[in-house]
């Protein structure tokens, strides 16, 4: 198998010295030349190719996931650890501001792990969750899918869904705790049982891809690590 040449840009902490010190957490961009991470206590950089540049973003919440449609609609969403109180925030190709959600909901404490963003028709559309889900299309108001999804384990308590990945506004996945697995279709979510085993503490859904009909989620069970690899059939 022939692999080509890659060659890694490495960086070592002091690029992402800025007096927090916090992990770098996640990273999306749309070239080697335009990439944004983010990180805890609310670092956000920007790699252009050559340098790493600090980006003012306005909150010192952990910021756990950054994703969107293009240089100037990249989208991170995180959490206080201490309180769970949430953020969302929107960078425009100018600056990063607290979108509506996080500055309407100030007493949010449903915590927000991921962020996934895609063109839907030529309208930016992006979803976020954590113990909850919420969506938006275009410049229109969040929906809040949370009372759709089947993560409700009672007594106000949820499944954490930490990852999504998907194709379109229509067609995404999340995945979470005890191995929790969902599509959504665009009307319902569906729960993918044959993974989900809760009540084992030790059972957890770190990562989930997906590329086409190709759904591919990886994690670990009992200290040991576990795929699961799904092809929709046409």
């Amino acid at each position: 198998m022939v692999h080509g040449s890659i060659a890694f840009h490495t960086s070592d902490g002091k690029h992402f010295d800025d007096n927090r010190k916090g992990a770098v957490n996640a990273c999306w961009g749309t070239s080697s030349q335009d990439m944004f991470f983010v990180g805890n206590g609310g670092s956000i950089f920007h790699y252009d190719g050559t340098k790493f540049t600090q980006m003012a973003s306005g909150t010192t919440k952990d910021l756990h996931s950054v994703w969107g449609t293009g240089s100037n609609n990249v989208w991170a969403c995180g959490a206080n650890t201490s309180t769970g109180e949430t953020t969302i925030l929107h960078f425009d190709g100018n600056s990063w501001q607290e979108d509506i959600l996080a500055t309407s909901n100030s007493a949010l404490h449903s915590g927000l792990f991921a962020t996934w963003a895609t063109d839907s028709a030529g309208y930016p559309f992006i979803v976020t969750s954590g113990s909850n889900i919420y969506r938006k299309t275009g410049s229109g108001s969040w929906r809040n899918d949370t009372t759709l999804v089947p993560n409700n384990l009672g007594g106000n308590n949820f499944v954490g869904l930490y990852l999504l990945s998907g194709n379109t506004s229509t067609d995404f996945m999340a995945c979470g705790g005890w191995g929790w697995v969902g599509h959504w279709n665009g009307k319902t979510w569906k729960r993918y049982d044959e993974l989900y085993n809760y009540g084992n503490p030790s059972f957890i859904s770190d990562a989930l891809s997906v590329k086409g009909n190709t759904a591919c989620v990886v994690g670990e069970k009992s200290g040991q690590s576990w795929v699961a690899i799904g092809t929709r059939k046409q």
